[in-house]
């Protein structure tokens, strides 16, 4: 009897413990039922509250971002500026100096010269001589276009005469408009004279200027440029008649005076 009694109770045993091992298994299987109906909505509920929370987040960081006055340039310490720099304004250009402030200028300069170069012993001639001989060592020849197509008029004399006080260089028609100013300034009338010459250098005409100076009312041709050029020496072209400046050089003897009287100071 008590046999049968504990084969019961055995076997009651087996069979409560085979029912609850299957239940744990069906729990385990189905991911907890209500449990995992909770958990998702619960997942569900937090991806939309992380997602609210981050773009919270992400609108505060901007607000902090654009408002922060070390970023905007609006307090001390600044690294970066949403704003140009204010442009800065070029100086106003000089304004061009009138023909009379060139005049004196030039002046000033020709005076100079005329006082390093010539004593009050001389004759005006014999100033002009000497700064005839002096003018060409100190002129370095440049070829540069100058237009003649209205003339040699007073303003462009000056404004020939300063570019070589400035540089002391040019063309032919730099020379002849500085030393047609020396020349005025001992009070001898000048002509521009425009015409060619010949250079034995390359063996062919060219354009050229040089002077015709009035001294004691008889006309001579100047030109210290072709001289330094071409000449033995400078005082082949001081002061020379028409017959010794066509054997080298051309120009308009219809409307120019003539040159007929033997050079002077040779």
């Amino acid at each position: 009897m008590k046999r049968t009694f504990f084969a019961f109770v055995l076997a009651l045993c087996l069979l409560m413990l085979v029912s609850c091992r299957e239940n744990e298994q069906l729990f385990v299987s189905s991911g907890g039922g209500a449990s995992s109906e909770i958990s998702s909505s619960e997942q569900s509920s937090l991806s939309s509250s992380q997602a609210q929370s981050e773009a919270s987040t992400s609108s505060a960081n901007s607000s902090t971002f654009t408002s922060s006055p070390a970023l905007t340039g609006t307090g001390q310490g600044n690294i970066v500026s949403s704003q140009k720099p204010p442009a800065t304004s070029k100086p106003a250009p000089k304004p061009k100096p009138t023909l009379q402030e060139i005049k004196e200028a030039n002046s000033v300069k020709i005076k100079k010269i005329i006082s390093k170069h010539t004593n009050d012993n001389m004759t005006p001639l014999e100033k002009a001589k000497a700064i005839y001989n002096w003018l060409y060592p100190n002129f370095g020849y440049r070829a540069v276009y100058v237009d003649l197509s209205s003339g040699f008029s007073e303003e462009l004399t000056h404004q020939l005469a300063a570019h070589y006080f400035r540089y002391y260089r040019g063309s032919c028609e730099h020379y002849a408009a500085v030393s047609r100013l020396f020349f005025e300034e001992f009070g001898y009338e000048c002509i521009y004279v425009k015409g060619t010459r010949y250079s034995n250098l390359s063996r062919r005409w060219g354009e050229h200027v040089w002077l015709m100076v009035n001294v004691n009312g008889d006309w001579y041709h100047v030109d210290g440029l072709f001289a330094g050029n071409f000449a033995k020496v400078m005082d082949d072209y001081f002061c020379v008649p028409d017959s010794k400046m066509e054997k080298t050089h051309k120009w308009d003897k219809e409307n120019l005076p003539a040159c007929t009287k033997e050079q002077i100071l040779k």
